[in-house]
Order: structure tokens, then C-alpha cells, then sequence
């Protein structure tokens, strides 16, 4: 399983990864926290970033804590870069964006993808149990209400066993357990 992470994406989405105004202190935090989270879980995770935001102007790829970082070139975006590695990497590939464009693509390809809240949430619940845990963790619990309506989404007008889960919910549930 390889995690492709939309950085700027997940940063803006996340209260805890956003919570500084200066980028280099959230993408340091950021790495620091999901090389933690490599180290316990082994998985490999490339965090992409957009050149234009970091002022590079070559594309280039370090490695920091395990997690490969990668910052595109000047004029590409990091959504380009993202759908090129899930094009690569097919079914084996998960991808941690809100970005419904990069969704339709990489579920064209195979791939996965996970909402930058939802993979924050288990960032934060997997360092907060191994004791590795980061400064500060701020989570907001789900309302009953988006539960009902992702309940009544998934079940409208489908035929079948209406006690069985459609393939997709069960792909994505069996995904969620392995992160």
C-alpha cells in the first residue's frame, strides 16, 4: 500500500496541520508527524507538493523520517504529479485529497481515495495510541446527521441484499482498517 498525500491539500483541510501561518512550520510538522506514523504503521507515503507555494524551481524528491517529500516543478501542480503516481501505482495506491477532479482521475485509475480529514483523524488516533503522540490534537466528532445522510446516500434505490454493502463501501472500509 503506497499513501499519496495531496500536502497543501491536507493542510488546508486540517485544523491541526494548518494551525500555523508560516508553511514551513506546518510542512515540518506534517512530516515530522507522518514519519511517526510510517514508523508504526510501515507504510509508503509520498507527500506531494505544489513548487509554487516553496519557490523551487526543479523538481525534486527528499526523504525525510522514511516519508518521500516531493515538491513538483515550477509550473506543474501537485495534482498532475499525484494522478501520473496513481497512474503508476493503480490499485495499490491510496490518495488523501479533497480535490473531487484528482478523485474522478485516480478512481479511473484503480486507485483510492481517502478524505484529508478522515486520514488526519487516523494519523492523530494512531500516535495518540503508540504514545508518539504530537503536541496538540484537536478532532471534531461526526453529527448524527452526516451519518444519516451518508446512510441514505449509500442505500437509495439499490437492488440486491439491502443488508450487504456495495463493493465500493467495502473496499473503502477494508482501506480504512489497514491505515
Amino acid at each position: 500500500m503506497i499513501i499519496l498525500i495531496d500536502g497543501y491539500n491536507l493542510m488546508k483541510s486540517s485544523a491541526y496541520f494548518g494551525e500555523f501561518h508560516d508553511l514551513q512550520k506546518n510542512r515540518k510538522r506534517m512530516i515530522q508527524d507522518l514519519s511517526l506514523y510510517r514508523k508504526i504503521r510501515r507504510h509508503e507515503i509520498k507527500l506531494v507538493f505544489d513548487a509554487h507555494l516553496s519557490g523551487e524551481i526543479k523538481a525534486h524528491t527528499d526523504q525525510v523520517g522514511g516519508v518521500d517529500v516531493v515538491f513538483t516543478k515550477f509550473k506543474e501542480l501537485a495534482d498532475q504529479r499525484i494522478i501520473e503516481l496513481s497512474r503508476q501505482y493503480k490499485e495499490q495506491a491510496i490518495v488523501v485529497t479533497n480535490d473531487r477532479e484528482i478523485i474522478h482521475f485516480i478512481e479511473l485509475c484503480g486507485a483510492t481515495a481517502i478524505p484529508s480529514e478522515v486520514f488526519e483523524e487516523r494519523v492523530q488516533l494512531t500516535l495518540r495510541k503508540s504514545n508518539e503522540q504530537p503536541q496538540v490534537t484537536q478532532w471534531r466528532k461526526p453529527s448524527e446527521d452526516e451519518f444519516k445522510k451518508d446512510d441514505t446516500e449509500a442505500y437509495s434505490s439499490k437492488k440486491g441484499n439491502p443488508r450487504r454493502l456495495p463493493k465500493k463501501i467495502k473496499k473503502y472500509q477494508s482501506i480504512l482498517e489497514k491505515l
